[in-house]
């Protein structure tokens, strides 16, 4: 189905819908909204065909998750993209798609940069529950925080805008700061609960695996530093929102920052980049393709 599709494609197509985004800042286009949508719509599928292809035909929901980074890193790209549309369409007079496309490209970017590299080790636990919900878990709280990195953005562009009373034209509006540190809010909340259930459900494939955890193993412990943060951001927010103010903008900026870095270590180890342990001798080997 569509195998012709490429990443060159996809990333073209984005490309031209953020430029159609951008254009709000220098002319007034009257579908400029159906067009967006739908072509974001068409890069979206394009982009679905694309990892579908990708994963092969599953023949089951099991084969649906992730075997590599790279196809994790484009589901996680995939599922942004479905957010940005949702998000253009409800809020259809403000600016979203100017903050969240590029992290949309991004992604992708970040995809190609880490390559298809080795498969994850699946083969003791293939028919276990916790592996789906681990790769979900993650991609959820890493979609989470990059939503609020760019809620953030937003917000600290309004917040420029509202102190040096600037004029911007009726195209280039911005959600209010009220919508703006909700949504921080929500991100710091839902990322904070994905991440927790990523390392737990982590810590239960490693007991299924080799009977025991190795609770110095680099995946295990970006993600439960990353978890750690994530909890103080969250209180520190909401004591915050008990003062009537918010803090949610520098969290999630700080939050995008580690999650970064997290996601840079990990690709760089053997567990983002696809390993097994044998359980006769308990050695790191790799996995064959």
């Amino acid at each position: 189905m569509l195998s012709g599709v490429t990443v060159s494609l996809i990333l073209l197509g984005y490309v031209i819908v953020l430029a159609v985004e951008l254009s709000r800042l220098y002319m007034r286009l009257p579908w400029r909204m159906p067009i967006v949508v739908t072509l974001a719509s068409i890069c979206w599928f394009l982009h679905a065909v694309y990892l579908w292809n990708l994963l092969g035909d599953a023949q089951s929901p099991a084969k649906l998750v992730p075997s590599t980074m790279y196809s994790w890193s484009h589901l996680a790209a995939l599922i942004f993209g479905l957010v940005y549309i949702v998000l253009s369409i409800k809020r259809s007079t403000n600016a979203v798609g100017a903050f969240l496309l590029p992290l949309v490209i991004a992604m992708i970017l970040g995809a190609a940069a880490v390559g298809s590299g080795q498969p994850f080790d699946r083969s003791e636990v293939t028919g276990s529950l916790w592996r789906p919900v681990h790769a979900g878990a993650l991609i959820v709280g890493t979609v989470a925080v990059f939503l609020g990195f760019a809620a953030a953005m937003m917000n600290i562009a309004q917040e420029r805008r509202l102190k040096t009373k600037r004029l911007v034209t009726k195209d280039w509006r911005l959600p209010s700061l009220e919508y703006l540190h909700a949504m921080g809010r929500s991100c710091l909340v839902v990322s904070t609960v994905s991440i927790a259930m990523g390392l737990v459900s982590g810590v239960v494939l490693n007991i299924q695996r080799n009977g025991t955890v190795n609770w110095l193993e680099s995946g295990i412990v970006f993600c439960a530093g990353l978890l750690v943060w994530l909890v103080v951001a969250s209180i520190l927010e909401w004591e915050a929102s008990r003062r009537g103010t918010s803090w949610s903008a520098y969290l999630n900026i700080a939050s995008f920052a580690i999650v970064l870095i997290a996601l840079t270590l990990v690709f760089s180890t053997p567990h983002g980049r696809g390993r097994m342990v044998t359980s006769s001798v308990q050695q790191t080997t790799e996995v064959l393709p």
